[in-house]
């Protein structure tokens, strides 16, 4: 079937072309939905780490608690998040004759109108690895595990710790 023969049932075929209408029109109607709804989030101004920031504050902590576990030796660690962290802000909702409304509240700071923050939630945390001098002791390597476990409190198949090469100069 050639492309002039499709394009003239459709010609013909009034039904078929108004759902196909429909459906580009539905698409719209969602793209546009999603770029007002992330229009209408309020931003937080805080100075607390986003992306790859949080993963390097909190590999630096790691670092740091581990270095002081005996037999772990030089320690490298990389964490890896699953998203960022998320900044909860109270809603005012209004019911009114069946619809309900409902804005954000907010706080005048500085001058500026500001979103009042509930909370922050952290993101969740895909994985931790380990790089350490002393990982070819199975007790050195279940210390770490613990120990990251319960600091981040996340499960044990999370975790892997590896013994670090020594490199030369």
């Amino acid at each position: 079937m050639k492309k002039s023969d499709i394009f003239n049932k459709l010609k013909k075929d009034k039904r078929v072309l108004a759902v196909i209408g429909i459906g580009i029109l539905g698409m719209l109607l969602l793209l546009m939905s999603e770029t007002k709804a992330s229009e209408k989030n309020v931003k937080d101004n805080d100075a607390m780490p986003y992306g790859t920031e949080a993963e390097k504050a909190l590999e630096r902590r790691l670092e740091n608690l581990l270095s002081e576990v005996g037999g772990v030796g030089r320690v490298k660690v990389m964490v890896t998040l699953d998203g960022t962290w998320e900044s909860i802000y109270a809603k005012d909702s209004e019911t009114k004759d069946g619809s309900e409304k409902e804005e954000y509240v907010t706080v005048k700071e500085n001058g500026k109108n500001t979103g009042l923050k509930i909370r922050s939630v952290r993101p969740d945390i895909k994985g931790v690895g380990v790089s350490c001098e002393g990982a070819d002791s199975a007790a050195v390597r279940e210390n770490i595990t613990s120990l990251i476990c319960a600091a981040l409190g996340i499960p044990s198949n999370r975790v892997y710790v590896a013994k670090a090469v020594g490199k030369t100069k």
